[in-house]
């Protein structure tokens, strides 16, 4: 497969697979049923790379050059967070985060 059409395939696959799969992240990343959407993003990948099945994932990242899915979705929510928290001074979500902000930890020793 010629470099065109890979990278024609992984647009389309971020595209068409990833974007759909990501859409409103911020609300359901923490859930304990996010393996079943990386099952699905693992499969698209698999098909524009052309590795066989056995070939580990971080690999298959490698190859096609995207993040992790956990890593978007980790992005994507302190994005979120951040815009949120910056510019919708409307939004419930930004009182909420101005009132009560992000505790700051104590140093391990």
């Amino acid at each position: 497969m010629g470099s065109i059409q890979t990278e024609l395939l992984k647009i389309s696959l971020l595209a068409l697979v990833y974007g759909p799969a990501e859409y409103c992240a911020p609300v359901w990343c923490r859930s304990s049923h996010s393996h079943k959407i990386d099952v699905v993003l693992n499969e698209a990948m698999q098909t524009i790379t052309g590795c066989v099945k056995s070939t580990p994932v971080s690999y298959q990242l490698l190859v096609a050059g995207i993040s992790p899915q956990k890593l978007r979705r980790d992005t994507s929510l302190l994005s979120f967070h951040n815009y949120t928290k910056a510019k919708l001074v409307d939004h419930l979500l930004h009182h909420t985060l101005n009132i009560h902000p992000t505790p700051i930890r104590l140093e391990s020793r």
